[in-house]
């Protein structure tokens, strides 16, 4: 099924069940069983959590979007980056992570007092409609050139080869094009969030440091989380000298911006 059918038949499927339609709920639940809830486990197996609190905390969080749909609070942005079932995913994983914060917070306090009030489920999905929002006006403010090449390169999963060959350019441009939009649309989301919006995409960089190579993820972490100087990095890490290992990081961090951008564009 191509995907722009695939879009209109999970639409359908949304508004079916925002009547109440059984068959349209037991084919929902079945499409987030299938396309969120691993994610979902993954993220709390992760956290500390067991195969159990996943389970569970996605059953919860069925409820809830089923309960917003009806009530007509969830609905499809349609010119967003993310595919509607992206947007699903989405939602659940805002609601699953407010849920697993409150769950830890009782379980450190042993269960013995009653759960304080905390950001409600509808300012967390408020906050991530405005990440939504923030991340298709920096994509807008790029221009033209650099949506297409990231709409390719992220979206259409097609190579720099395959993109140079349909633009009439050599693979290194292309190569050096997408580069320099993925660091515009990161600076332009960084530079834009507070400190309240500063967590999603921190949370997205460490989802895409789980993506890297061990020897990426081991100068990065010892570089910004250690705070190790290059010169103690490659007497650490075995590097000829600074230069070397300073070289490194440069392409790891390459790859962690391009995880990153990937998550952005199709999570």
């Amino acid at each position: 099924m191509k995907e722009n059918e695939a879009q209109a038949t999970l639409k359908e499927v949304v508004e079916k069940a925002r009547t109440g339609e059984p068959r349209a709920e037991a084919l929902l639940y079945r499409y987030l069983s299938q396309e969120c809830y691993p994610r979902i486990e993954r993220y709390l197996r992760n956290r500390g959590g067991l195969p159990d609190d996943a389970r569970d905390l996605f059953q919860d969080a069925v409820i809830i979007l089923l309960e917003a749909i009806k009530a007509e609070k969830f609905a499809f942005n349609t010119i967003s980056l993310r595919s509607y079932g992206g947007q699903l995913c989405a939602y659940l994983m805002s609601v699953v992570k407010n849920l697993w914060r409150k769950e830890l917070r009782w379980r450190g306090r042993g269960g013995g007092e009653e759960e304080e009030q905390e950001q409600g489920l509808g300012e967390a999905v408020l906050a991530m409609d405005f990440f939504s929002a923030l991340v298709i006006d920096k994509f807008q403010a790029l221009g033209e050139d650099c949506q297409v090449v990231l709409v390719l390169f992220f979206k259409e999963e097609l190579s720099a080869r395959v993109i140079a060959g349909q633009q009439g350019k050599k693979t290194q441009e292309v190569n050096q094009r997408l580069s320099k939009c993925v660091d515009s649309l990161l600076r332009g989301i960084g530079e834009y969030l507070g400190s309240d919006h500063q967590g999603q995409l921190m949370e997205l960089m460490k989802e895409g440091m789980e993506g890297l190579e061990e020897r990426c993820r081991t100068i990065l972490e010892l570089f910004y989380f250690e705070r190790k100087s290059m010169t103690e990095l490659a007497e650490q890490l075995g590097y000829a000298n600074a230069h070397s290992v300073t070289e490194q990081k440069r392409r790891c961090m390459e790859r962690l911006n391009y995880a990153v951008v990937n998550r952005l564009m199709n999570s």
